[in-house]
Parts: C-alpha cells; sequence; structure tokens
C-alpha cells in the first residue's frame, strides 16, 4: 500500500501583505465582499462561506480548550501566524527512537499549513492584523510527526496511539495509502474510536485514477472528507465512494508558506482540517459529549442535510459549522458510521453504554451499513476524506484541483456552495465496503518522553492510563 499526502498547491508564494487597514477577529465575516486590508485574510473565502462572524457572536465558539494532534510532517513553530498554538508532540517517524523536535522539513509545509486551517489567529496588532485565521482559533495543535510522505504503517500506528493516550480527542490525518486498512493499522484506529476519539481524514484525491478507498478514510467510525470548490464544484480529483462521509472547501484553499510567505493549496488534505475544526467548536462548547454525538451533529446539520446521505461524492453533504453548533445533543451516543463501541476510558469520561457499530438509534435520523459507513441518502459537495497514512508514503502532489462539473447555486450564509447539477460527476460504483469486526488493540507501548521545546500546557483532557504492552514488532 502506498501513502500519500492528499493535497496540492500552486507554485507560486505570496509575501504577508502590509496593507493599511483594519481586521479583527469579530470582523473577519462583517462585510465579505469587502477588502479587509488583510490580503490573505480576503482569500480565506471558506471561512466567509461559513458566517465566521456569526459563529464567534451567537455562540462564542473558538475551539477553546481542545487540542487536536495533526498526524503529519510536523509543524513550523516559526509560523507567525501560529505562535502560541502549539503544544508539546513528538516524532514517531521512527517509533523506537522517538524525538521530540516536530519541525516541518517537507517540501510543501504540509502539516503546517493543515493546522493553520484548523488554528492560526494571523498575526500583527488588532488593528493590522495579518496572515490566515482557522475555524477554530483558539484551539491548539499536537503535532506529531511520522515522517510525512516517508512514513510507515509501524509509524501512524504508534502515532494514532501516541495522541489517544496524551488525551487528544480529535485526530486529523490528511494523509492516507490505498486500499482498505491491514490489520496492524486497523486495530490502532479502533484503539482510538473504543476511546472516545474522533478521526478526521482525507479521502483522498485519486477520482481521476483509480479511484479506491484509503486507509484510514475508509475505516468504519473515520470522517471521510472531500473537496469541494467556492462555484459549487467538486475538486476533479476528490475521492468519490460509499465510503465519503461529507465534503468541506478544498480548492484554493489560502495557507501559510515557508519564510512568513503564502499561497494556495487543493484537495481533500486541505478540506479535512475544516472538519477537525468544526469537531473543536463542538467539543469547545459541549465537552462532555461523546465522539458518536459530534459526529452525528456533523452528519445531520451540512448545508442542506437531514442526516441522510445525497450521494458518493459528498456523503451527507457540505459541512456547516453554524448550523451544527445551534443542534441540540442526540440521544444516541454511539459512532453513526460504525467502528467499536467505547471501551476503557473513553466510555467511563463519556457514560456512553452504546454501541457505535451499524445500526445507529432512533433519535438520529442518521444510520449506517454493515460497512460502518453512513448510507442513507444525502447531501452536498464534497471535501476530500483524510486518509490515514499506512505503510509506506509519498508526497502526493497532484495537478490543480479545480472542480468538474455544474455550478450550483449560493448556499446558506451567501457562501456556501448548493449541490451541483446531476451529470456533473460519473456515476459512481453503489457496492458498498464489507467490514468484520477487529479483534480487540493492544494496549501500546511505553514511549519514552523525550525533553520538550514547549512548556507543557494544561491538559484539558487527561491522558488515558491503560495497563499492559502490545505484541512485539507492534
Amino acid at each position: 500500500m502506498t501513502k500519500r499526502r492528499h493535497g496540492s498547491w500552486r507554485g507560486w508564494l505570496k509575501p504577508a501583505g502590509g496593507v493599511a487597514g483594519a481586521v479583527t477577529l469579530a470582523v473577519l465575516t462583517a462585510l465579505p465582499a469587502a477588502a479587509s486590508g488583510d490580503p490573505q485574510f480576503d482569500r480565506e473565502w471558506a471561512l466567509k462561506a461559513f458566517d465566521v462572524q456569526a459563529i464567534r457572536d451567537n455562540f462564542h465558539a473558538y475551539g477553546t480548550g481542545v487540542t487536536v494532534a495533526v498526524i503529519d510532517s510536523g509543524v513550523d513553530p516559526t509560523a507567525p501566524d501560529l505562535q502560541g498554538q502549539l503544544v508539546p508532540g513528538i516524532d514517531l517517524e521512527n517509533p523506537s527512537d522517538p524525538q521530540a523536535n516536530t519541525d516541518d522539513t517537507s517540501p510543501e509545509y504540509h502539516g503546517t499549513h493543515v493546522s493553520a486551517i484548523i488554528v492560526a489567529h494571523g498575526h500583527g496588532s488588532p488593528a493590522d492584523l495579518q496572515g490566515v485565521v482557522g475555524l477554530a482559533s483558539r484551539a491548539k495543535v499536537m503535532p506529531v510527526k511520522d515522517g510525512g510522505g516517508r512514513s510507515t504503517t509501524v509509524a501512524d500506528s504508534a502515532a494514532v496511539r501516541y495522541a489517544v493516550d496524551h488525551g487528544i480527542r480529535i485526530i486529523n490525518m490528511s494523509i492516507g495509502g490505498d486500499g482498505h486498512c491491514d490489520k496492524f493499522s486497523a486495530e490502532a484506529l479502533d484503539y482510538a474510536l473504543s476511546r472516545n476519539v474522533i478521526i478526521v481524514a482525507a479521502a483522498g484525491n485519486d477520482a481521476k485514477t483509480n479511484n479506491v478507498p484509503s486507509c484510514p478514510a475508509d475505516q468504519p467510525g473515520v470522517i471521510s472528507v472531500a473537496a469541494i470548490g467556492q462555484t459549487g464544484k467538486m475538486d476533479v480529483n476528490s475521492h468519490y465512494g460509499r465510503d465519503v462521509t461529507v465534503a468541506a472547501p478544498g480548492v484554493d484553499i489560502e495557507v501559510p508558506a515557508p519564510h512568513g510567505q503564502y499561497k494556495e493549496a487543493s484537495g481533500t488534505s486541505d478540506a479535512t482540517p475544516w472538519v477537525s475544526a468544526e469537531a473543536a467548536l463542538i467539543i469547545g462548547l459541549h465537552p462532555d459529549w461523546t465522539a458518536g454525538q459530534v459526529i452525528r451533529v456533523i452528519i445531520d446539520n451540512t448545508v442542506t442535510g437531514t442526516g441522510k446521505r445525497i450521494d458518493d461524492h459528498i456523503g451527507y453533504g457540505v459541512i456547516d459549522p453554524l448550523k451544527a453548533l445551534g443542534a441540540p445533543a442526540p440521544a444516541d451516543k454511539s459512532n453513526p458510521l460504525g467502528g467499536p463501541a467505547l471501551s476503557g476510558p473513553g466510555a467511563a469520561a463519556s457514560g456512553a453504554a452504546s454501541s457505535g457499530a451499524a445500526g445507529a438509534a432512533a433519535s438520529s435520523p442518521a444510520t449506517a451499513t454493515p460497512g460502518g459507513k453512513s448510507s442513507n441518502t444525502g447531501l452536498y459537495a464534497g471535501l476530500g476524506a483524510g486518509v490515514l497514512v499506512v505503510l509506506g508514503v509519498i508526497a502526493f502532489v497532484v495537478g490543480p484541483g479545480r472542480g468538474g462539473g455544474g455550478r450550483g447555486g449560493p448556499g446558506r450564509h451567501g457562501g456556501l456552495p448548493a449541490q451541483p447539477p446531476p451529470g456533473q460527476y460519473p456515476e459512481p460504483s453503489r457496492q458498498p465496503h464489507l467490514w468484520q469486526p477487529q479483534p480487540p488493540p493492544y494496549p501500546p507501548p511505553p514511549y519514552p518522553q523525550p525533553p520538550s521545546p514547549w512548556p507543557p500546557p494544561p491538559e484539558p483532557f487527561p491522558p488515558h492510563q491503560l495497563p499492559g504492552q502490545r505484541r512485539p514488532g507492534q
């Protein structure tokens, strides 16, 4: 299985703007059509589509107190828009020799720009704010470096377990490998899902090639994200299939580049962190909700969503964080996308007793197939599903991620794209993926704790402590 990053970027860089003019977080989307004085923010069409102004005003939602693990190529700690946004992480490229240095050394700056979409806060004075702003700008990122385009199954599985064992509630994986997860990878993912952790993965950028499911996006219980553009067109490379859960902005996304510059990126890698950020906003308001409840609210509250799937390109539809934040707590606490039931500290903390396997309960309209992925008829255009990194990884740099097909009308908040008309994309396969329950996961090994370049932050969620050791070689 070949692993790859699910994103691409245009080959031009833009220096940080210095245009005079006031912009603060409070007015980020008050006048979405007007220039803000910040050339980077003016290109952040996704924030305007989500109506981040209403998210802040109506719910005071910033992701405060939530930490997202970004399993990727590391994060540049000198990036101006990420100052103060990182907590100590680890480099597990070689799991037998973990290191504290999690700097992003990838030529694509991949882990850094994925993290910025989640937690960036710009830089400069409030009267002259510059740079990019993430959707959950008061959340934190824990960089878990797995080698990026060179990661292995061992590294990726160790990264997932490390994040879980350090109290993480959300794992972002904008990487993946072709084909279904092998037993080794599935056990690590199930370990996380059974402990009340949300995994968000890129669906992949293979629509124009082999269009096969990828791991971890295809794993039952994982949110798989496809990519859609501002005009309502799908990214032409965005994977489609029964494994796609939702779609999110993933075309021409403004992100940081090295040395204080900026660029535009496209692909499911760049769609995935918007969903991770939405989950952070919800958990920030409802820290007692289970992962299953958060996932139900996300998929039941897409732009025009009713908890039913639309098709294999956009799954349940285009995410709508503002709508999701206004939703009540689902009575059913299980994961509607399948996967293992909650167990251990995760179950104790959440008080959830219901299974996350197929067959979601009556209080929520979302249901699941035996394959663990939802199977109703649903919503909108696609975001790239964040795929888990399993086996050898290579950088997945695709051509310009332009959407193929028709243009939809305006969505809610004046910016979210509407459903594309029929005929925009080829008819996808309708064959569900069968899932066999995995054996219980092995507890993690005792990772040595290297010295950290950052002071330890307050832990919003206590780390899970489980006895025992995994089998040799795992």
